[in-house]
C-alpha cells in the first residue's frame, strides 16, 4: 500500500509540474526574447542616451514580465518537483504514521513473534524492556 501511495503521490506532483511547465515555457519564451530585443537595443544605444529614456523607449513593465516569467520558469525547473512533492507533504505526513511499524514499541501481535527471533538474533531486547 505505501508503494501504490508514494507512486501515485509522485505521478500527481510530476503532472502537475508538467501542466504548469507547459504554461510558463512560453511566456518564459516570450519573456526571453523580450530580454535579448532589451540587450540588443542596449548595445545599439547612442551613448548621450540617458537611462530613463533607454526605459521609457522600451517599456519597463514589460521587461519586468518578461523578468518575473523567465525567473518562474527557472523555479520550476530546478525545483518543481520538489516544490509539488513538499506540497503533498501534508498528506504524505497524515498517510506514513498509520502505515509505517514503530520500532521502539511492537505491535501486541508481533510479541509471540518476537520470542523466537531473539533466539536467532541474540542482541535483540526483548519485548517490553525499550
Amino acid at each position: 500500500m505505501n508503494d501504490l501511495f508514494l507512486t501515485g503521490m509522485n505521478r500527481r506532483s510530476r503532472n502537475s509540474v508538467e501542466n504548469q511547465r507547459k504554461g510558463l515555457r512560453r511566456r518564459a519564451r516570450d519573456g526571453l526574447h523580450c530580454l535579448l530585443g532589451t540587450v540588443d537595443a542596449l548595445v545599439a544605444a547612442e551613448g548621450t542616451q540617458t537611462v530613463t529614456a533607454f526605459r521609457d523607449a522600451l517599456g519597463t513593465p514589460a521587461l519586468i514580465e518578461a523578468a518575473i516569467a523567465c525567473r518562474a520558469y527557472e523555479r520550476l525547473e530546478e525545483r518543481g518537483h520538489l516544490d509539488a512533492l513538499l506540497a503533498r507533504y501534508s498528506t504524505l505526513r497524515q498517510y506514513l504514521p498509520a502505515s509505517l511499524p514503530c520500532h521502539s514499541r511492537p505491535p501486541p501481535a508481533a510479541k509471540q513473534y518476537l520470542r523466537p527471533s531473539r533466539l536467532c538474533v541474540p542482541w535483540m531486547p526483548a519485548p517490553g524492556t525499550r
